[in-house]
């Protein structure tokens, strides 16, 4: 999967995989259908991605980020759950792609083929309009799948109820597989990017905002890519990564240009990263998830 983004200009976050091909994007910022470009991405290689022309890739005089996840090989059926689904998975990465068809009425559980339990699940109905739709263990301490984040939306975490709900079904996923309520199972397709930690290389976690400097501790490595969210807040989502540099920050629920700050993210440290005072990332008496990876 490759997540790319103008840097300069106001243009759309553009998600692609290797299940949906390199023609079809779905927007961090927009709750809408996946869209059509062939001119963005031509082709995944064995090393990386050909760009085409597309101003969101590649036109002349813009500058640019991408992030990249890499799953398996090949995509692969999955029957581990009550309903089938497609599923591009890397277990040594901790990461997999599920593609699965909606049955229209009934909450299913789905295959996610990690061999390990996911802490963060990011979803987008493909057919129609829909927010994502955001899982993540530490969203709540005791019941993390009745609560909700929508990557397109700054707005704080959603509660579904204890007895069910219609995203996650208010069940915690498995080693096997994840839970999909009625709005997960619309006569659509959609389309899930699944983490699970992997020690020295990707780590998932909360924080308590104290509205001061604070270092993030026990990573276990140096982080190039984090993603930060307030769970009891309505903040926006933040990325930084260690090639642009700390204190440059993109929000993947908005088409804005990246933008400086120096008192959220100060340092991407040896355990972990440092933040400043900024209400984004460390509003006091306020939660927050990250999701954190080392390049690899």
């Amino acid at each position: 999967m490759v997540w790319l983004k103008t840097r300069n200009q106001t243009n759309d976050h553009n998600l692609i995989d290797t299940i949906r091909g390199v023609n079809k994007q779905v927007r961090s910022d927009r709750d809408i259908a996946e869209v059509t470009n062939a001119d963005l991405i031509k082709s995944f290689t064995s090393t990386g991605f050909t760009l085409g022309t597309g101003g969101d890739a590649n036109a002349s005089g813009n500058t640019y980020v991408a992030w990249a996840w890499k799953a398996g090989n090949t995509w692969q059926s999955n029957i581990d759950g009550e309903q089938g689904s497609t599923v591009n998975a890397n277990t040594a990465n901790g990461f997999s792609v599920v593609k699965w068809t909606g049955n229209g009425s009934s909450a299913k559980t789905l295959g996610h083929s990690l061999g390990a339990v996911p802490e963060m699940i990011m979803v987008k109905k493909l057919g129609a309009t829909q927010d994502w739709w955001v899982y993540n263990k530490y969203v709540d301490a005791t019941q993390p799948a009745r609560y909700w984040l929508s990557l397109n939306e700054s707005d704080g975490r959603g509660d579904n109820g204890a007895s069910g709900g219609s995203l996650f079904n208010s069940t915690s996923p498995t080693s096997t597989v994840f839970s999909t309520g009625t709005t997960l199972q619309e006569s659509s397709d959609y389309i899930a990017y699944c983490w699970t930690p992997k020690s020295g290389y990707s780590k998932f976690g909360n924080i308590n905002g104290n509205g001061s400097t604070q270092s993030i501790t026990g990573l276990g490595f140096q982080p190039d890519f984090i993603m930060i969210k307030g769970t009891t807040v309505a903040e926006s989502w933040n990325i930084y990564d260690s090639v642009r540099g700390a204190t440059k920050l993109l929000r993947p629920n908005t088409s804005e240009a990246e933008s400086i700050y120096t008192d959220s993210v100060t340092s991407f440290d040896s355990d972990g990263f440092t933040l400043g005072a900024n209400t984004y990332v460390n509003q006091d008496t306020k939660s927050y998830i990250y999701m954190a990876f080392k390049m690899n």
